[in-house]
């Protein structure tokens, strides 16, 4: 029989709905992405079982949620149809023996039936691929994860169960903590400190320069020169929604996209808004360095962790030498 580290499709939802961007060219994992769609590109997951990066943030979302939406582009849905369905008939006899890969068959088609597809016609920012999905979000709180992210927590509960439980019905992001170079690859908080691991959120700014970050994002309790930064996780009010309508009709944009964080620092100021420091990990997939580390990450903290460790003494020393 397989091994699943942890029976998701048996939790109780803790949100209805949740939205997975997935419309990205991969133009940083090119060449590769010009044969592989980005969000296919497999890694071995902790529970020992190669995946696609796509199953692996279904998964996380359907944690969470009774059902998800993936916003993709242009004729790409019936690919990532193709894939969330029960094995081909013709093929089930070249596996004769393997329960192992009957149970993910039967799995995959579980998740399939959990999933709604919606195209984004054009490449014009994170927050048009959200604002795609509103008429299938309707009025619900929900979540938003990114489709070339693995995340990894580093407690027993989902990163994304948690961020759904830290506050009843008001919008919360999940953050990280960075320090002064990085900030120029995150959107970056600005708030003040709650209790511990929460916190209350002021506003957003999106890639800042140290400069910046140091005038505008420095919040009281954390050490000089670290900043919390987007982990790639957030659960919205349909307020957001609102926010990235008035933005499109108004052609609102940065750097010539309509940016969630510019509708996230807007949301702000209308309704309560928190963060929360997550106790995990996220490994952004759309670069090759963040796909090496997503892998040696997984490998470590998971099912295959004594063969990693293993193999990465082994190949140290022939590398290296002695």
């Amino acid at each position: 029989m397989g091994f699943f580290s942890c029976p998701d499709w048996v939790t109780m939802s803790l949100i209805s709905k949740a939205v997975i961007p997935a419309a990205g060219l991969g133009t940083r994992q090119y060449p590769a992405s010009s044969g592989v769609r980005k969000e296919f590109f497999p890694l071995v997951d902790a529970d020992g079982y190669a995946k696609p990066v796509i199953h692996m943030v279904v998964e996380e979302a359907l944690a969470a949620a009774e059902a998800a939406c993936i916003v993709c582009r242009p004729g790409a849905a019936d690919e990532f149809a193709r894939y969330f369905r029960t094995m081909p008939a013709e093929l089930r006899h070249r596996f004769e023996g393997k329960d192992w890969a009957f149970e993910w068959s039967e799995r995959l088609e579980a998740l399939g039936r959990r999933l709604t597809y919606v195209e984004q016609p054009t490449q014009q920012g994170l927050g048009h691929a959200v604002w795609c999905a509103r008429q299938w979000l309707g009025k619900d709180r929900f979540l938003v994860l990114l489709g070339d992210h693995v995340y990894v927590s580093h407690s027993g509960q989902r990163c994304s169960q948690r961020l759904c439980e830290a506050f009843g019905e008001d919008s919360v992001t999940a953050l990280l903590p960075v320090s002064a170079d990085g900030v120029e690859r995150f959107g970056v908080v600005r708030g003040s400190l709650e209790d511990g691991d929460r916190l209350s959120a002021e506003g957003f700014i999106e890639k800042p320069d140290p400069q910046t970050a140091r005038r505008e994002c420095r919040i009281e309790g954390l050490p000089e020169g670290r900043y919390l930064a987007h982990f790639g996780m957030h659960v919205f009010t349909p307020g957001v929604l609102d926010v990235l309508e008035e933005m499109i009709r108004d052609d609102r944009r940065d750097d010539g996209e309509f940016q969630l964080t510019t509708a996230q620092d807007t949301l702000c100021r209308r309704e309560p808004y928190h963060g929360l420091v997550m106790d995990g990990a996220h490994f952004d997939m759309g670069t090759p360095a963040g796909m090496l580390e997503a892998q040696m990450a997984l490998a470590l903290s998971g099912r295959l962790r004594s063969e990693a460790k293993t193999t990465w003494r082994r190949l140290n020393e022939e590398i290296e030498g002695p």
